[in-house]
């Protein structure tokens, strides 16, 4: 078979630590539940195709240019319980992103309320982000734990999107994310494969245990070019938190570093792989890959708004699924054209 290279443009690395705790049989995290989630980074390897940046201001816009995104090292500012902000940085898209992204001491899931308070948040007023539809008028973002009641859900906040590290004059400790939330543009700079233009997110178990745990309580929500519609993934699907690790072929036509029982880790990915018929094999993991645009021009530019969070009302964001790590990898794939 003929080889052709595939370029990795973009990576994305999320390590997320969970503290084992008591047995629980709803979802969301009972009061007492703590969660840690460390690492993010963002990197852009050599040898890419694609030049990417984050948007100056999180709104879709028709006639977006390599200006209206900025690259270079990067600082977010955002209003809780929305994804209204802004990205600073180097005007104009390029190879290398850096953020001030903190992701760290969660003890609280994530859901969207219709509540008119964020305080009268219920189980039953509040859910995943929508799914082949648009965000309900006037809804909040919310972070919070179970109450002691069925319905209840107790110290709900506007939840807070990428965090603050204490590195500002006005900033005396860091703040933590309640979520991850990108706003992207990525731009071909040659023509590429047919077919292979996607974004892939990789969730992996790992750390004690042989289930999936909490990783199963995982969900990716995204929206293409200003598309009215909001697409919210279960990565793993119907599969529990009690699911063994296994090992799984994974839709990413790229070689890792470390597969099979190894970890999807920060630098563990190089260029020049073979084409999309090569997947990789990872242990305890499972993946979403997003179509973006066919046939787009050297210079146009994909707009991505993604979402990474872990869903209280997910029926395995529960206590009883903590106890493991898990590894959260984004990667722009694109295969450059013949």
């Amino acid at each position: 078979m003929k080889k052709k290279g595939l370029i990795i443009s973009t990576v994305v690395m999320v390590v997320v630590l969970i503290a084992s705790l008591t047995t629980a049989t709803y979802a969301w995290f009972t009061v007492s539940s703590t969660t840690t989630v460390d690492g993010f980074n963002l990197e852009v390897v050599s040898s890419n195709i694609l030049n990417i940046g984050l948007k100056a201001n999180t709104t879709y816009e028709d006639d977006a240019s390599a200006s209206s995104f900025v690259s270079g090292n990067c600082t977010y500012a955002g209003t809780a319980g929305s994804l209204t902000g802004t990205w600073t940085g180097d005007s104009g898209l390029a190879a290398t992103v850096s953020h001030n992204i903190i992701y760290s001491n969660v003890s609280k899931a994530v859901g969207v309320t219709t509540a008119a308070n964020v305080t009268d948040a219920t189980i039953a007023n509040t859910t995943a982000f929508p799914n082949s539809a648009p965000m309900p008028e006037n809804a909040t973002i919310i972070a919070a734990q179970k109450g002691e009641s069925a319905g209840a859900l107790t110290q709900q906040t506007a939840a807070v999107a990428n965090g603050t590290k204490s590195n500002g004059a006005d900033i005396t400790a860091d703040i933590s994310a309640d979520f991850a939330y990108l706003f992207l543009g990525a731009s071909p700079t040659a023509e590429i494969e047919t077919g292979t233009n996607k974004l892939y997110i990789v969730i992996q178990t790992t750390g004690n245990g042989t289930t999936i745990g909490i990783s199963a309580g995982m969900h990716v929500a995204y929206r293409l070019n200003g598309a009215e519609n909001w697409t919210d993934v279960d990565v793993f699907g119907e599969t529990a938190y009690t699911a063994t690790r296994t090992s799984t072929t994974c839709e990413v036509p790229f070689n890792i570093a470390g597969t099979g029982t190894g970890n999807v880790t920060a630098g563990d990915i190089s260029g020049n792989y073979n084409d999309t018929t090569n997947k990789t094999s990872l242990t305890g993991a499972a993946v979403t890959a997003i179509e973006l645009s066919d046939g787009l021009a050297i210079g146009a530019i994909d707009q991505i708004e993604l979402v990474i969070y872990l869903a209280g009302s997910d029926t395995n964001c529960i206590d009883a699924a903590k106890g493991v790590k898990v590894n959260v990898g984004i990667f722009f794939g694109a295969q450059a054209k013949a």
